[in-house]
């Protein structure tokens, strides 16, 4: 358990490093600088009707087993690979590489592949494909990122000429949500070599990679639903300065810029010709997490609901994601299956004040909360909260720290608090439980009743009716407790020209290309 805990927290806290600032992708750094477009230019790409988007930095290498940076997970592998099926703006399964999945029982799954499909290299697919795919995840000699994800299945075969039948160790009604990110691959395809060698099924085949300058991507001719692609080519800019890039999209040299911040949002949104695009939910929750074994003070219910009375959600929201986020006191994203309001007492700074005089610790005492460097959003939002406790006669001292101390505090669980943001995978709200919940079980949640009990029964079974009551009742006592306090969604924000319409982005910041059009 210590081992897979320790890889989930690496795992995760690379990805919220991935993602830093919006706009920054753990490449290779790029020029600072990239000129604007000509006039001559723009117009070419007018007429060779080319979509350009704009990304922080570079991609680094193409390989869809290893590849974790944020742009190549959420735009390049759904746009030049496809996965069997994704979850669409609406967090609604949409079906590509398959036409239809059925749950069997609780450890079977038929999927039923789509015919007519070809890859990039004018190989067919077909289900052998899909089963090399997974069969390569769970290779240990090709180190691929998900492998923790498909140490679950028991077996997967070809079952038909368009079928492939996996079998699960046991029920996990969340196994889904990992087949709605992954690429399939061509089985004629050697993982070692996909690094360069890139060959999907999607709506855009990969022509060159100039690093630092471009990505080419051209309209895959015999993609099997070409009808809906508007684009002869795709570019990819690699931008690390946000105010180059909103000049490029000014100049229209660019049509999109991938995951800006509100900073960014916000001039965007001032310039004549230009908007910003959010999408309609966010699966990413800024919450924290509270060292209850570490601090005898947090190990009274009571306490936390007088710190949390003093959280002011509305203002943080406000104020830090200029009001483009959500308020939420729910560790399961609002978009997401089973979600309730679970704490509604609000913010009321003389309830807070009424509350903590009823404990012990009426007269306030000192903490730490640590915060990841270079959050900038984090900061912000614990700076609100300190001034609000401080009203209470509670001290917060805000540790801002570099990754390294920060991590070592939050893999030993050693932190009194700390800030945490988390991008939770898929729809199902057992992803987040076995990543942060379930983590916890030896610390801060060990002594929380039922807690364990209703965790182990929400992830092993497909029966709603006991999901639904299990997970409404976890948020619930997550809500008393407090072992975790979430308290905003993060918004998910794009920049563009006005005339761009059709992009499709769900709450995991996944982007779908195939129907934008200009």
């Amino acid at each position: 358990m210590k081992k897979f805990t320790k890889l989930a927290a690496v795992l995760m806290a690379m990805a919220m490093v991935i993602g830093l600032v919006g706009c920054s992708d753990g490449a290779a750094p790029a020029a600072t600088e990239a000129p604007a477009a000509t006039e001559a230019a723009t117009e070419a790409a007018k007429e060779s009707k080319t979509l350009t988007i704009v990304n922080g930095n570079d991609l680094d290498e193409f390989n869809p087993f290893t590849n974790q940076q944020t742009a190549y997970i959420t735009f390049f592998a759904f746009n030049c690979y496809e996965p069997l099926f994704h979850l669409n703006e609406n967090m609604e399964y949409e079906m590509d590489l398959a036409t239809n999945v059925e749950q069997k029982d609780d450890t079977t799954i038929v999927i039923t592949t789509r015919e007519n499909v070809k890859f990039h290299n004018g190989q067919t697919f077909g289900p052998e494909d899909v089963v090399y795919t997974i069969q390569k995840t769970l290779d240990p000699a090709v180190s691929a990122w998900r492998i923790t994800q498909y140490e679950i299945v028991d077996s997967i075969e070809a079952t038909g000429a368009n079928e492939v039948t996996i079998k699960l160790k046991n029920a996990s009604p969340a196994f889904l949500d990992n087949l709605a990110y992954t690429p399939i691959v061509c089985k004629e395809d050697d993982p070692a070599q996909m690094a360069q060698k890139v060959n999907g099924t999607g709506a855009y085949k990969f022509v060159s990679w100039t690093p630092n300058d471009s990505i080419n991507l051209e309209k895959f001719a015999d993609y099997w639903d070409a009808d809906k692609i508007n684009f002869d080519a795709l570019v990819i800019k690699p931008i690390p300065d946000a105010s180059v890039a909103i000049t490029n999209l000014e100049t229209g040299a660019v049509d999109l810029y991938n995951s800006i911040t509100v900073e960014a949002a916000d001039t965007i949104e001032s310039k004549a010709g230009l908007k910003v695009i959010s999408a309609k939910a966010s699966n990413t929750v800024d919450l924290f997490e509270i060292g209850r074994h570490n601090f005898e003070p947090f190990s009274d219910p009571e306490v936390l609901r007088a710190m949390f009375l003093a959280l002011d959600r509305q203002t943080i929201n406000d104020s830090v994601y200029g009001g483009k986020g959500k308020p939420t006191t729910s560790m399961y994203p609002s978009a997401t299956k089973y979600h309730i309001d679970s704490d509604n007492e609000g913010y009321d700074i003389e309830k807070a004040k009424e509350v903590l005089a009823a404990t012990p610790y009426k007269d306030g005492f000192e903490f730490d909360l640590e915060v990841l460097a270079g959050y900038s959003a984090a900061e912000q939002e614990a700076i609100i909260w300190q001034a609000d406790l401080a009203k209470l006669g509670i001290k917060m001292n805000v540790k801002v720290e570099e990754m390294s101390v920060w991590l070592d505090a939050y893999l030993n669980r050693t932190y009194q608090m700390i800030w945490n943001s988390y991008g939770m995978v898929g729809s199902d709200p057992a992803t987040f439980n076995s990543i942060i919940i379930s983590q916890l079980f030896d610390y801060q949640a060990k002594d929380i009743p039922e807690l364990e009990d209703l965790v182990a029964a929400g992830a092993s079974t497909s029966d709603d009716a006991v999901r639904k009551e299990a997970y409404e009742k976890i948020q619930k006592i997550v809500a008393e407790y407090r072992p975790v306090c979430p308290f905003v969604e993060a918004p998910l924000l794009y920049g563009a020209t006005e005339s761009l319409t059709g992009l499709e982005i769900n709450g995991m910041g996944h982007m779908f290309l195939k129907n934008v059009d200009k």
